[in-house]
């Protein structure tokens, strides 16, 4: 499959529109979620994680616009999905090693950065992605549930939800519920 590079004036629109709607999820959609005192977990998802979602869902339906068929190995070869090889390892943790090198080195320039208006973030933004809070490389909690001592308990909630998965695999939708997951993460949060 021979794909033609896209132009300068095309290839600029296709990170335009992403860009575009990533910062209405952070300066519009986060900031109405947190007016409206939605829990940070669920703020998080519908504020940053469906914008991604939706990339995904534009991606397939340029897939379908091309002419191909929705089968899984054409699919993966237009998307140019394929096994890693030893080479490709061995440049991802290179690379990885280094974007922790530039991150611990570059951290100052955030505090920078958002003193000038155009990179001045929003009144609100979650803990996460927030450059005014100090973030450590390994932090210890994340959209304000603490890391330290749960991952058994939410191995545990997840190993219930699966089980009753396999149980009623019909009715999965209604009762794993975001409802029923986020008050399982509320009751951990409460318990410190």
């Amino acid at each position: 499959m021979k794909i033609k590079p896209l132009r300068f004036g095309p290839s600029l629109l296709f990170f335009a529109i992403p860009s575009a709607i990533a910062a209405f999820g952070v300066y519009v959609v986060m900031q109405r979620l947190d007016e409206h005192g939605v829990n940070n977990f669920i703020n998080f998802y519908l504020s940053l994680i469906i914008p991604l979602a939706l990339m995904l869902v534009a991606a397939l339906i340029a897939f379908k616009m091309e002419g191909n068929p929705l089968k899984w190995k054409i699919l993966a070869k237009r998307f140019r999905l394929k096994r890693m090889t030893k080479k490709d390892w061995i440049y991802t943790l290179v690379l990885f090693i280094i974007q922790l090198i530039l991150y611990a080195g570059l951290s100052f320039t955030a505090k920078w950065l958002i003193q000038l208006d155009l990179f001045a973030p929003p009144e609100f933004l979650l803990p996460a992605v927030d450059p005014r809070i100090e973030q450590g490389i390994l932090p210890d909690s994340f959209i304000g549930v603490p890391l330290k001592g749960h991952w058994i308990e939410t191995s545990r909630i997840d190993l219930k939800f699966k089980h009753h998965e396999n149980r009623c695999p019909r009715c999965c939708r209604n009762c794993l519920s975001s409802e029923r997951y986020i008050t399982n993460w509320e009751s951990i949060m409460e318990r410190n």
